[in-house]
């Protein structure tokens, strides 16, 4: 989406999926893929912030020059699987779930105001699926939205849950970082495939991720046509008014 900036306000060019949007929360049928954003407005990192984390980490156990180069390499290009692939081999497993865990604990960061706006759109919007390892939106919703990061066989059917696509913080063994990991969740989960073959489930979705998470995202859901996307830099209190007006009680931040 695109944005015009006007003094110091910010103004979305409409566009028809915005209509159809608000149309599906309308109807309870709208689903929310969040990304980064959420976190980072928490002060957690990124997911290339969170790589450079995990090789400054490595540069301070004095790992192979050649080896930490060719993965700043891969951090600077975004190739950021392979980069957390190369991270997690080098640093080994228990090192790097450490780094990780340390740094996405979300314990001591207060839950931000577009994770709070995102809860009060609760009465209709249907689902939300999240990269985040954090529990921000569980803390969000106050624990009355199910999280899960293994989408149970009935998913389709299913409403007001959370589904941690990529895993939860305090369950290493459901994390996707890695090629292997990727691999596994995109192929190997029946489930999370499947719905793009059920009709209940051909709902249109508001995105709050990075460029890069969106395509992580939508790999799964490739027979889905349409994807409104809304990049989590573009995000203003204006857009969330506009076309949510039940999360307007919160101030989110002005896109930077």
């Amino acid at each position: 989406m695109s944005v015009h900036k006007r003094g110091a306000h910010w103004a979305p060019i409409l566009v028809p999926a915005l209509h159809d949007l608000k149309q599906a929360y309308d109807e309870g049928n709208l689903i929310a893929f969040v990304g980064a954003g959420v976190s980072a407005a928490a002060g957690l990192p990124t997911w290339p912030q969170l790589a450079q984390e995990l090789l400054k980490y490595g540069h301070a156990q004095q790992l192979n020059e050649a080896a930490t180069s060719e993965i700043g390499s891969l951090i600077n290009h975004y190739e950021l699987i392979e980069a957390f692939t190369e991270l997690k081999s080098a640093l080994g497993a228990t090192s790097f779930c450490n780094v990780i865990e340390k740094h996405l604990n979300d314990r001591d960061s207060q839950v931000p105001e577009v994770a709070n706006s995102i809860a009060r759109l609760a009465p209709k919007l249907r689902a939300i699926i999240t990269t985040n390892l954090d529990h921000l939106l569980e803390r969000a919703f106050a624990g009355s939205w199910q999280a899960t990061p293994n989408p149970p066989a009935d998913i389709a059917q299913r409403r007001n849950f959370i589904l941690k696509a990529h895993g939860t913080l305090l369950d290493r063994s459901t994390w996707v970082f890695t090629r292997d990991e990727y691999d596994r969740a995109v192929h190997n989960n029946h489930n999370l495939k499947t719905p793009s073959d059920q009709s209940s489930m051909h709902s249109p979705y508001f995105l709050l991720a990075t460029a890069f998470q969106m395509e992580i995202l939508m790999l799964p859901y490739q027979k889905y046509e349409h994807f409104p996307a809304i990049n989590h830099r573009d995000i203003s209190q204006y857009y969330l008014k506009a076309i949510f007006p039940q999360a307007k009680q919160g101030a989110l931040s002005s896109p930077a």
